[in-house]
């Protein structure tokens, strides 16, 4: 219970909303996950909780989710479930847009059957509490525009993602999941590593992670029964 109220408490601290341009060198693609500590991505879940929203095919924009496991229902109250994920699995549908949370992460996202990426961008403050969803059933509130990855009634299906930090000495890796077309759930990514695929399966879901610097090992298989975050052919 104590950790319980922990994670609420944390979910419920605003950010300040940075803004501007990112650069930065293009991640190596690693098609292989590097151990790096003792315990694994779900044994070392942060108290750290991060909102974030989707845009899925033929679904519009989600109600607000959180990386540790708090998402909103429709009634505006919030729940935890420890495997938080944004878009859909098993039902065919593409992601096609998102923002995260924390103006401290940055985000971008590759179309598919395309060889470059689009532009990164940046968090955001907002959503920010888990006592203060956004709505987006009217669409995207202007001080979220500039923190979308992605594109709405386009039609347009993401192949792959990297998410970093933007900042030096974070205090926290950001790992991230993937659910592919054909692949179910990849090996997760970590820092800015490239997770996805180079030849067009739709990406249909993300998770996302923060944990402590150095906090994990390689995680479990993937879905597939491979070790890879990254498929460069079918």
């Amino acid at each position: 219970m104590k950790n319980f109220s922990k994670k609420i408490a944390a979910g419920a601290i605003a950010i300040n909303l940075l803004t501007g341009a990112v650069a930065s060198n293009v991640p190596v693609i690693t098609n292989n996950f590097t151990a790096v500590a003792a315990i694994s991505v779900e044994e070392a879940l942060s108290t750290r909780s991060v909102p974030f929203v989707a845009h899925v095919q033929s679904e519009g924009w989600q109600v607000t989710q959180y990386t540790n496991g708090f998402f909103f229902t429709e009634a505006n109250a919030y729940e935890y479930h420890p495997d938080t994920m944004i878009g859909t699995t098993h039902e065919s549908k593409r992601l096609e847009a998102f923002i995260i949370g924390d103006p401290k992460l940055s985000y971008r996202v590759q179309y598919a059957n395309r060889n470059d990426w689009d532009r990164w961008v940046k968090g955001t403050s907002a959503p920010a509490s888990p006592y203060h969803p956004y709505n987006f059933s009217r669409g995207i509130p202007y001080n979220l525009m500039d923190s979308v990855a992605g594109t709405t009634g386009q039609a347009k299906a993401i192949q792959a993602i990297q998410i970093k930090y933007n900042v030096e000495k974070p205090g926290y890796d950001v790992f991230y999941q993937v659910h592919i077309q054909g692949r179910g759930w990849l090996n997760w990514a970590k820092n800015g590593e490239t997770t996805g695929n180079s030849y067009g399966a739709r990406i249909e879901a993300i998770r996302i992670r923060l944990v402590n610097v150095n906090e994990c090992k390689s995680p479990s298989e993937s879905e597939d029964g491979n070790r890879l975050a990254f498929y460069s052919r079918k």
